[in-house]
């Protein structure tokens, strides 16, 4: 996709959505209804998946909202609970398996802070289930799933390159419509974090909580809130539901979590950079920071090296710029042998990989499908700079 053709406007609408999130909504809704934008903020705020929370917020400040865009958000909000309610009933039984197996897994992101900071059906939406397992556990996990009938997804470029490079692989449930299991082996995708983060890095002292009928484990508020921040920077910042994820976890477990611990592990996992451009973006968006959340930037004000500035800058774009992003991950991942590994799956898919870029069969085929894949490599950019269509 290319660039928002109004970046302001778009700006705009995510800060009056914060500000109402944040609890300022009788200045925000002045402002809102002086310049006519109720209507285009209820879409703007849907398409955000923020609908259901801005409604919610709205009502407890007591602020009235034009019918139109209480249509609209309520609505949007009871596809959610809907929508809601039919993924968990997809997920749990899969959940539920896992666990009789015996292959420890964290829930992340969406269904943990479902289980644990919206205690309201309807006010985040969750596309998909988060699930992190150890490495070890990939091949055991696999089977749990396909034995409960999820598919995988598309094939990786080689049979090994989940779990060894890659940080998850797609799995969908047999129903109709499906619903989409992340199984992670790493919590974040750059390829420098495979090697910064340790594999345990989420695992020490998790919590234990109610996700529907299914008791799961999610991680501390520590290690929680450096997941949510990293994610959301290799991300861009692109999602204001990220940042009001890290607002609330923070009202919610500020006064519980050790801050000197925090900066020491995104100092050992090279993560202060992504982690406290997050909490700075969170202070922007959402007014004055608690003291919690103020002490945690200043913990973070570390300086950061080269590598982390190239590896970060990097990761939003590496769906769209697929060439450059091979190029940061050898230049910032450590370990030799590690990097050429990874550049020789990169160079040699296997044919499973290539028989999905190009499905004839025919002598040579596999070349042209190298071909091909060069090909998009070169050409994706361009056309993820165009603009958008009017």
């Amino acid at each position: 996709m290319g660039e928002p053709r109004n970046t302001h406007a778009h700006e705009r609408m995510d800060a009056l959505i914060a500000r109402c999130l944040a609890g300022d909504a009788a200045t925000a809704a002045s402002e809102i209804e002086r310049d006519g934008l109720w209507e285009r903020l209820a879409s703007h705020a849907c398409l955000a998946e923020l609908g259901g929370a801005l409604i919610q917020r709205l009502r407890a400040q007591n602020v009235p909202v034009p019918p139109s865009a209480e249509m609209q958000l309520d609505a949007y909000r009871e596809h959610l609970v809907a929508a809601h309610a039919y993924r968990r009933s997809r997920i749990e039984p899969v959940l539920a398996a896992v666990k009789a197996e015996g292959v420890p897994f964290l829930l992340l992101k969406g269904a943990a802070l479902d289980a644990v900071l919206y205690d309201e059906p309807g006010l985040r939406a969750m596309i998909d289930a988060d699930v992190l397992i150890r490495p070890g556990d990939a091949d055991r996990a696999d089977r749990v799933l396909k034995s409960c009938g999820c598919r995988p997804g598309a094939d990786l470029v080689r049979e090994d390159f989940y779990p060894r490079y890659h940080y998850e692989r797609d799995y969908f449930t047999s129903h109709a419509p499906p619903v989409k299991i992340d199984l992670h082996v790493r919590p974040l995708r750059p390829l420098r974090y495979a090697r910064t983060v340790p594999d345990d890095a989420l695992w020490d002292r998790p919590q234990s909580v109610t996700y529907g009928n299914v008791r799961v484990l999610i991680p501390r508020p520590e290690n929680m809130l450096i997941h949510l921040a990293a994610h959301a920077a290799c991300h861009g910042l692109s999602e204001l539901k990220w940042l009001y994820d890290i607002k609330l976890w923070l009202d919610r477990f500020g006064d519980q979590i050790d801050l000197d611990e925090v900066a020491d592990k995104c100092r050992r996992f090279k993560l202060t950079l992504a982690v406290r451009h997050t909490l700075v973006r969170v202070a922007d968006f959402f007014g004055h920071p608690t003291p919690a959340r103020a002490a945690a930037v200043r913990a973070l004000d570390q300086p950061a090296g080269l590598l982390d500035r190239l590896a970060l800058a990097q990761a939003p774009r590496d769906a769209d710029h697929p060439v450059a992003a091979v190029l940061v991950n050898l230049l910032c991942t450590p370990g030799v042998g590690f990097r050429l590994g990874y550049l020789e799956s990169v160079l040699l898919p296997g044919r499973a990989h290539l028989g999905q870029l190009y499905r004839r069969r025919h002598p040579g085929w596999v070349i042209v499908a190298h071909l091909l894949r060069v090909l998009r490599g070169i050409t994706r950019p361009l056309s993820s700079a165009a603009p958008d269509p009017a």
